[in-house]
């Protein structure tokens, strides 16, 4: 619970701010606006990752390698909106463009406040390694990685050690060529951990490239955005060019390969935070983005029981931070298996209560933070969707759930015509959030819990 009496944004301007709860970021981000073009390169970009990663599952689900965990029935639920849409789960292979994704992000926002706030953060270095040797599809691949990381690894040893330079993360990354092979490299973070002369550094820099040897070194200089050393393990495009037996291939060579890896300052601070139960979080601070520590919830115990619930009606799997994943407008997302308004069951009916409990709580936060009425963000994100493809009239829309008392117009009465006259009633009649309002893309699932 967020402490009583204080403003969300009273304690983000404290001197040391407490962590926040889920609440806090419901509170703070439901209605966050995105610039509608924002949103629909956003979206676009998704969309273009969640195709590559369906075809690629199906390419190695072709050959027998399980891509997939069964999500029959489970759909995601906007709950100001109320659009929903079905789900796909994917499991946890590092190349698959979604998982790459979603296992950047975590590492991603804790350098952004390591960068910001760490001792080391401003004097973080970016360098990238470049393994000398292809690796022909089907060759040792695996091979390649251990030893280039084994390399990395002795190296970073010995520059804490002899040279007092803390290197604080190696991230594996490939480029698939035109002929299918594939070049390893390395992008690494490192910082003196006390001021060097230019001849010392320059020192370090000539023992560096004897130490790693048969490589080539690049010092990219000081680091100015974590975003160009947190990367894909693979560019997602250069993916296409590979082909189903060669995506076998590289799933048993990268298997439960760790390809990004925290180091000394930095894997203590993720330590630190795991320790703490706390994550790093992207929360709209006064029309601003500021990163925030978060205390991660705990599952609802009642969820936990196992109880004689064979139907699992409306059961509730996960409820996400606000994110842009229907509009650009930010809402919390409730993952659910078995959604249905009129349940049969007792257990689906009080989850079905519960869901509009979430759903009436978040569109509190959403009206107190000044977003339009979700008629109108429907319909904005409906003409974006049909930009973004060209052709209106062949747009599906996303399913819609309106049984909520507040809605006042049916959402089947709005129509790709009248977006630009809800835009504009919208820029005339609503006090609009304020601008340059930055991008942010929260998908984060945390469990359940009682606030």
């Amino acid at each position: 619970m967020s402490i009583p009496n204080i403003s969300i944004y009273e304690r983000l301007d404290a001197a040391a701010p407490t962590p926040l709860s889920f609440f806090d970021i419901l509170a703070a981000n439901t209605g966050w606006q995105q610039s509608p073009e924002q949103w629909r390169k956003a979206s676009s970009r998704y969309q273009a990752l969640a195709s590559q990663t369906k075809r690629i599952a199906l390419a190695l689900e072709s050959l027998g390698i399980r891509a997939r965990l069964e999500s029959d029935n489970v759909i995601d639920l906007g709950e100001v909106t109320g659009e929903f849409q079905t789900t796909e789960n994917y499991r946890a292979i590092r190349f698959l463009p979604l998982i790459a994704q979603r296992e950047r992000r975590p590492i991603l926002n804790a350098l952004r406040y390591f960068h910001l706030h760490h001792a080391l953060g401003k004097y973080l270095r970016y360098a990238v390694v470049t393994f000398g040797v292809r690796v022909p599809v089907f060759g040792d691949l695996r091979q390649s990685i251990q030893a280039g990381q084994r390399a990395i690894s002795r190296w970073a040893h010995e520059a804490d050690r002899d040279w007092n330079v803390a290197v604080l993360f190696r991230g594996i990354e490939f480029t698939v060529n035109l002929d299918r092979s594939l070049h390893p490299h390395a992008n690494i973070l490192y910082a003196p951990r006390q001021i060097l002369s230019k001849e010392r550094w320059s020192e370090f820099l000539s023992w560096t490239k004897r130490r790693l040897g048969g490589v080539i070194w690049k010092d990219c200089g000081r680091l100015e955005k974590p975003d160009e050393a947190i990367k894909y393990p693979f560019k997602p495009m250069e993916l296409d060019i590979l082909k189903r037996h060669d995506l076998a291939w590289l799933y048993h060579e990268t298997k439960r390969l760790k390809l990004a890896s925290p180091l000394r300052d930095f894997a203590e601070f993720r330590k630190e935070l795991n320790k703490l139960g706390q994550k790093i979080v992207m929360v709209n601070h006064k029309g601003g983005a500021r990163l925030c520590r978060l205390r991660k919830s705990s599952r609802d115990n009642v969820e936990r029981n196992k109880i004689d619930d064979q139907v699992q009606e409306n059961l509730i799997l996960c409820r996400s931070a606000p994110q842009f994943r229907f509009g650009p407008y930010a809402q919390a997302v409730i993952r659910i298996l078995n959604y249905t308004t009129e349940p049969k069951t007792i257990l689906g009916r009080r989850r079905l209560e519960q869901i509009n409990i979430y759903r009436n709580e978040s569109r509190k936060f959403w009206d107190e933070n000044g977003a339009p009425s979700p008629e109108i963000a429907i319909a904005v994100a409906r003409g974006q969707a049909n930009a973004k493809s060209g052709e209106a009239s062949k747009v599906r829309a996303f399913n819609v759930h309106t049984c909520r008392l507040s809605v006042q117009i049916s959402i089947r009465d709005i129509t790709t015509a009248d977006v630009p006259e809800f835009a504009l009633a919208f820029s005339k009649k609503i006090k609009p959030p304020p601008p340059n309002h930055p991008s942010i893309r929260c998908q984060c699932c945390r469990p359940l819990a009682h606030h």
